[in-house]
């Protein structure tokens, strides 16, 4: 049995607090995930917001054209950000969005010049992005090669490209159970190997044991 369900109505927070159990998570043993039944595409560091003058704090609900949100894009389970600025600045960058259970969900990020900055969260869409000032100052705004888990990662992962084991492991981040603006996804995430990039038609499944006292984890911060 794999890894999530389908049906995901728009408008709708499927998020329970505190679950124990789902129909698609054994109740012992480690948890099989096909994490992007669809092809995840190569990352993109501007391709949510590309060029976007802070001069003055400001915000934003209008994206790049070719950010669709597709279930390319941002997988099926979310995908971490980055955010990078044109010079010289130490503004804070904040995502309002959604996870995959149609959840609210933040992140703060502050730059550190042209130096790019990793988000932790996996997000499913975007819905606005807004920033303190910088005068002189633009930022790009992209995706990571970095995704988001249908459970809890409590630890024990195994990953596989295109259905094979692959030959150098990716990076697991736990759960966070106490969340704030800055703090990790509640879930965890998945980054694979650079050796096995997402880059359009490479497939990523995984093994690990969910932390099952609370399958979705903590409620996202949101403010």
């Amino acid at each position: 049995m794999t890894a999530k369900g389908t049906y995901f109505p728009v408008g709708a927070n499927m998020f329970v607090p505190d679950a124990v159990y789902a129909a698609d998570c054994f109740l012992e043993g480690k948890l099989f995930v096909d994490l992007t039944p669809t092809a995840p595409a190569t990352l993109d560091a501007d391709g949510i917001l590309d060029g976007q003058s802070i001069a003055t704090a400001g915000s934003t609900t209008t994206f790049n054209t070719l950010f669709e949100q597709t279930e390319a894009q941002m997988g099926k389970f979310g995908r971490c950000l980055q955010v990078v600025a044109s010079g010289a600045a130490t503004s804070t960058v904040t995502v309002y969005g959604l996870d995959y259970l149609g959840q609210p969900m933040m992140e703060t990020m502050t730059l550190n010049g042209t130096n790019a900055v990793l988000g932790l969260k996996a997000f499913r869409r975007v819905t606005s992005v807004s920033w303190s000032g910088t005068g002189g100052t633009t930022i790009d705004l992209g995706t990571r090669d970095c995704f988001g888990l249908p459970y809890a990662y409590q630890g024990d992962g195994v990953d596989y490209t295109d259905a094979v084991r692959s030959g150098t492991q990716g990076t697991y981040v736990a759960r966070v159970a106490t969340q704030t603006a800055t703090s990790g996804d509640p879930r965890g995430t998945f980054a694979p190997h650079t050796s096995v990039a997402a880059n359009g038609s490479r497939k990523y499944t995984l093994t690990y044991e969910p932390y099952r006292s609370a399958l979705y984890g903590a409620r996202h911060y949101y403010a």
